[in-house]
């Protein structure tokens, strides 16, 4: 698995990342972060949605979160748009 910063993911161009875009730079699988977003949403260390069956990732808000900046808006690990 390839090594990817987060200087890398925030240049990209796409303000929804996919869990292909981050797994790399969280060292687990895509699969994992599905998983783990499907089954146990609270355990996601940053914020995301659900589109269906596919997670979608706020690349501003995934940065900020590993940044340690979360910009007030969203605590890490709450899923954005989905009431528990």
């Amino acid at each position: 698995m390839a090594t990817v910063t987060l200087e890398q993911i925030e240049s990209l161009e796409r303000e929804m990342l996919r869990p292909k875009d981050v797994a790399p730079f969280l060292g687990v699988t895509p699969y994992y972060i599905n998983i783990l977003a499907r089954d146990a949403p609270e355990k996601v260390p940053f914020p995301f949605f659900m589109s269906g069956n596919r997670v979608k990732i706020p690349r501003r808000l995934f940065v900020a979160a590993f940044q340690g900046n979360s910009g007030g808006e969203f605590p890490v690990g709450t899923p954005v748009g989905v009431d528990h």
